[in-house]
């Protein structure tokens, strides 16, 4: 028979506050082990265990048989008891205790606890007994806000010409924190998951992208104002375009209009725009459905360059990497190439490819094969080099690499870093340098690839106009020595 009666928790002096602040299992320990002793005491003084069971909490009014019956069953079913066995009656016997589970709440009582601040405006603060902790509000935004430029912009963008292009020209990728921060935010990635499509269909994609297209013009003219001439458009402006048709969106019109101004107003500022898909488009595949799928991606990201108002050129590259090497370096290639002629000539025209991380695939020798058979433009990253090198140098890579692109078109390269801390192919979040250009920071555009995007670049920036500190300038001196 179990034995748990009701008035153990008078026994034990516990009260809400003691439950809120004391860890369950010591809880239910002292409560156990005061009924033990208050049914052994009363054994011994000669009651028998059913009248023990029946008996009412002190100061409490009797309940009846039915009340000890439902007592008995709840601690049966919570697995929390003590089992007390013996014959009824025995009075003087001494009782076998024997450990069952131990039962461990899975709520506990939400104490206040006494000093606790009062609600504040942050959603902070102490709560009323038994409610869950309110989620806390976000911080309200006091921040300068940076509205999206008009056609008066672009007028005043084509008066006053073409800034002086900075040495090095540095660019970022896709994102500008800063814009995306603020309150309204102003981004380019609106995206959504497939379940969201399919549920929402064209409308909604049409929205998004009509919204994304807007940004852009925001961010080109950030980017003026903050005197960057290079940077590298997000790969989502449509989301899931190879499931639809552009032209298909209700919004298409507006949507044109959109990218045609910053389109304009890039051009004005004589900024760069480029694009560099996701790592999902492969020309090397052998499975034809992603072949297709992949041809797809690129003419949309060519279509977006129409629409904006360049002429087919690698100035507006879509970099890519080969993709794969499916156990064949040179079939692959041959595989690359021919997913590579079934590409519109406008987006033939754009493609450039760019050497990998892996250290068995693609390095920059690797891809002068395939610059030779397709002649598209090769793109030289510097951290990739150091996982991939073949038989070249760092700067035997990079002028090769140079070397691949027309006449009147600056080459593009790659840089970002490592982190501590991080998967050495990892991108770092800002970059520490020194950069190394071999000399040709003058020839190039060098896109920065690093987590906090713009951020990173202005830093880096404004440490080399400040130059090498002191400490940088006495180790010099002492490695020279």
């Amino acid at each position: 028979m179990h034995i748990f009666p009701r008035s153990a928790g008078a026994l034990t002096g516990a009260t809400p506050a003691t439950f809120g602040q004391a860890p369950a299992r010591d809880i239910f320990r002292s409560l156990a082990r005061a009924a033990y002793e208050a049914t052994m005491a009363a054994v011994a003084a000669g009651a028998s265990l059913v009248e023990v069971a029946a008996a009412p909490a002190p100061g409490k009014r009797r309940r009846g048989a039915a009340a000890v019956a439902e007592t008995a069953a709840a601690a049966e079913d919570a697995d929390a008891t003590e089992e007390v066995l013996g014959e009824e009656g025995a009075g003087e016997e001494e009782a076998i205790v024997k450990k069952k589970k131990r039962y461990y709440p899975k709520k506990r009582p939400v104490v206040k606890m006494e000093g606790a601040a009062e609600d504040g405006a942050d959603g902070g603060g102490a709560e009323e007994d038994g409610e869950e902790k309110k989620k806390p509000r976000r911080k309200k935004y006091d921040g300068p806000v940076f509205e999206i430029p008009g056609l008066e912009v672009l007028e005043r963008a084509r008066q006053c010409g073409i800034a002086a292009r900075p040495v090095p020209n540095l660019g970022y990728a896709c994102l500008n924190m800063e814009l995306r921060e603020q309150r309204p935010p102003i981004y380019t990635n609106r995206d959504c998951i497939k379940k969201t499509f399919d549920e929402k269909g064209l409308p909604w994609i049409s929205a998004l992208a009509l919204e994304n297209s807007h940004a852009l013009a925001a961010i080109v003219q950030w980017n003026w104002e903050h005197d960057i001439h290079f940077f590298r458009l997000s790969s989502t402006i449509f989301p899931w375009c190879t499931e639809y048709e552009v032209p298909d969106l209700p919004d298409y019109a507006a949507i044109c209009d959109a990218l045609k101004f910053a389109g304009n107003l890039a051009r004005a500022y004589g900024q760069r725009l480029t694009f560099h898909p996701s790592h999902f488009v492969k020309l090397a595949t052998a499975d034809e459905a992603l072949l297709c799928k992949s041809l797809k991606e690129l003419e949309v990201h060519s279509q977006v360059m129409d629409t904006m108002g360049y002429e087919p050129s690698p100035w507006n590259k879509i970099n890519i990497h080969v993709g794969g090497v499916y156990g064949d370096k040179v079939t692959s290639l041959a595989r690359f190439a021919a997913g590579f002629r079934r590409l519109s000539p406008a987006c033939q025209k754009r493609l450039t490819v760019e050497n990998d991380d892996v250290a068995n695939s693609y390095s920059l020798e690797d891809l002068l094969v395939l610059h030779k058979d397709i002649r598209c433009p090769l793109v030289f990253d510097f951290h990739h080099h150091k996982f991939c090198p073949g038989s070249f140098t760092e700067e035997q890579a990079l002028r090769a690499a140079i070397a691949t692109w027309p006449p009147g078109v600056r080459p593009v390269v790659h840089w970002s870093e490592s982190q501590e801390g991080r998967k050495a192919h990892a991108h770092s979040d800002f970059i520490q340098g020194p950069m190394n250009l071999h000399g040709l920071e003058a020839d190039i555009d060098v896109m920065i690839e690093a987590k906090c995007k713009e951020r990173a670049l202005l830093r880096f920036r404004e440490g080399v106009a400040a130059g090498p500190s002191a400490d940088a300038l006495m180790a010099g001196k002492l490695l020279d020595d």
